[in-house]
């Protein structure tokens, strides 16, 4: 059963109910759901929002500038037990057109989902949860409304990027993107690497370095997981809407 977006009212928050049955569902960020045994802990059962404060349950809306640094905050520790740990922000870059929505509980941002338009459709470019509200249902709902304005806006694909964390790959799964390319990122770190990797010029000397290796042969994936220590697999999935 998927979220309906309900109404949106005129303070533009948009309401999802049925967020229950997504309680147990994967999510992006975080370990794998298998053997995860905890209860739902966020029902929203009326077309009104809640009053925001203590307790509250979350709201959604678009992203407004005030919420950056708490949507700052919401992405690096969404992404801190992922294979994007260390893709920080201090900063919220100016956004590409596109769509960019947040859950918010109180004035605290706890979930985020943003997309860029392009000549091909759409891109997610951040989905993510704060660790204390994931297996709430957040990332379907702002999916769900995600799609619902892409389409309106005649969108008939949207696609995302991302690496091989298994929650992360089960919940694209699981809302009906499938894989359509996958290629490698390389982290290159230490003087012993770095010399295998690349060529010193005169005067420099390489520490650490990132790569992308367009390859589908898997000798030449094994031997560059044999060569470096940190390698991903990173996937395009795609959905049509």
């Amino acid at each position: 059963m998927t979220s309906r977006i309900i109404a949106t009212g005129p303070d533009g928050y948009f309401v999802a109910r049925d967020l229950e049955s997504r309680a147990r569902s994967p999510e992006p960020g975080g370990p794998s759901l298998t053997g995860d045994t905890r209860p739902n802990t966020l029902q929203i059962t009326a077309a009104t929002p809640s009053a925001p404060g203590v307790g509250a349950a979350p709201r959604f809306r678009e992203y407004a500038d005030p919420d950056e640094r708490s949507w700052l905050r919401c992405r690096v520790l969404g992404f801190l037990d992922t294979t994007y740990f260390d893709d920080v922000w201090p900063t919220r870059p100016a956004p590409a057109p596109g769509l960019s929505l947040v859950a918010v509980s109180g004035d605290d941002v706890v979930a985020i989902c943003d997309a860029s338009l392009a000549e091909h459709g759409a891109t997610i470019d951040t989905v993510v949860v704060h660790p204390d509200h994931r297996r709430t249902g957040l990332a379907g709902a702002l999916l769900d409304e995600l799609v619902r304005r892409l389409k309106a806006r005649g969108i008939t694909r949207l696609d995302a990027w991302t690496r091989d964390d298994p929650g992360t790959r089960a919940w694209y799964e699981a809302s009906g993107f499938e894989v359509g390319y996958r290629y490698l990122h390389v982290y290159v770190t230490g003087v012993d690497e770095m010399a295998d990797a690349v060529q010193a010029q005169v005067g420099l000397e390489p520490r650490s370095g990132f790569f992308h290796a367009d390859t589908q042969d898997p000798g030449v994936e094994a031997d560059l997981r044999r060569r470096f220590r940190r390698v991903h697999a990173c996937h395009r999935f795609v959905r049509d809407l």
